[in-house]
């Protein structure tokens, strides 16, 4: 069947299949399909390669923007550019959901923490896929990135940390060639400033929680000693969590594995923190048999008049007692497992004392707080 011109009358008189073609740019071409028209461009890349890329749809672009697109692309080809060729490689950019998954499994993989693992597929999931997930890898720009940290203002902590996992994505992006080098959207955005967060148990509060936890402890014994476990060792609720008996050297929970700093740390336990675990059920699984005593907590808290205070205000606690008895900065940061000195404000000098001691007096000062004896713990049976 012989081609039609390109005119506006024989595209509404065109029926399925008709071909009509432009005379006033050689290659541009209107095809009419059983629901549609499109405009196509015919032409060779100065390899010799054939192309034929749409152009457009009819009628929302019409004859004259349809020629208009078709010189500039046949402009671009004289000058050796290959346009259908990039648009069909843009196509296959990866988006930034694409990223996202395999960041998971790369994080999931390399950190240890699953407090970290956590958290940073949650910002995924809730923050950025369904703000960016759509959007090529390589067309994010530092306002895209900035719109999402402003966002999140309210809760400058989540935005920050947010913050730091793009830069982390965007850098592995560079490094599996999804985006050019040196593009880090993330370069320059300022964090939002933060408060620190300062609140530990003090004397008033203390004698208050040990009276809630000794009201509790025959109903939920794992629930209580896992809390003064908290409270005696200064420990993270993940390494308590995870802790098993096979771990127990000693005087000591080695081994950790959810420990956040990746190193070879252990928990100190303090004579009053061995007399709670040996009143413990030996088994095969973890030393408290939970994972978590927040409910216990809540309402320990609640009916001690602090229900502000946080279950890891309690290792904050423990540095605070540490402090007051005269222990540096540096020791603190061994009891507590810090591997950065920042952490712990620093370490100004080295003491001489040994770190066992110092945890031993630490426990010992807040048992004292705590009504001035030490708890007497049973585990009912």
């Amino acid at each position: 069947m012989a081609s039609k011109p390109l005119t506006i009358s024989n595209i509404r008189a065109g029926k399925k299949g008709d071909v009509f073609n432009d005379d006033k740019v050689i290659g541009l071409h209107l095809k009419v399909n059983a629901a549609s028209a499109s405009f196509y461009l015919y032409y060779r890349t100065r390899d010799g390669m054939e192309r034929r890329p749409k152009i457009g749809s009819y009628p929302e672009m019409t004859i004259f923007r349809a020629r208009d697109v078709a010189k500039a692309i046949k402009d671009n080809v004289a000058l050796g550019q290959d346009v259908a060729g990039d648009w069909k490689k843009a196509k296959k950019d990866p988006l930034v959901c694409d990223l996202t998954e395999r960041f998971e499994a790369y994080f999931t993989d390399k950190w240890r923490s699953q407090k970290s693992i956590t958290n940073a597929k949650s910002r995924i999931d809730n923050i950025i896929n369904p703000k960016i997930g759509k959007r090529k890898v390589r067309d994010i720009t530092d306002d895209d990135i900035e719109n999402i940290h402003k966002s999140l203002a309210k809760t400058p902590y989540a935005a920050n940390r947010t913050l730091s996992l793009l830069s982390k994505m965007f850098a592995m992006a560079e490094k599996w060639k999804m985006r050019p080098q040196n593009t880090n959207p993330v370069f320059g955005i300022d964090r939002f400033k933060e408060h620190k967060r300062r609140r530990f148990m003090d004397g008033a509060e203390a004698p208050l929680i040990a009276f809630e936890l000794e009201r509790r402890k025959k109903s939920t014994p794992g629930s209580v000693l896992f809390l003064y476990l908290l409270i005696l060792t200064g420990a993270r609720k993940s390494e308590i969590a995870n802790a098993t008996w096979d771990q127990i050297k000693g005087n000591r929970i080695f081994d950790l594995g959810e420990n956040k700093t990746q190193d070879e740390r252990s928990i100190y336990l303090p004579a009053p923190a061995m007399e709670i675990i040996e009143q413990l059920p030996k088994t095969s699984g973890t030393i408290t048999g939970i994972k978590d005593p927040k409910k216990v907590w809540d309402s320990v808290r609640t009916a001690a008049g602090c229900p502000d205070l946080r279950m890891h205000d309690l290792r904050r606690t423990f540095a605070s007692a540490a402090l007051s008895s005269g222990f540096g900065l540096d020791q603190i940061g061994e009891l507590l497992r810090h591997r950065n000195k920042s952490t712990t404000d620093g370490y100004s000098y080295m003491m001489e004392a040994d770190f066992n001691d110092a945890a031993e007096a630490t426990a010992l000062r807040i048992q004292g707080m705590m009504d001035g004896g030490r708890p007497a713990l049973k585990v009912v049976k």
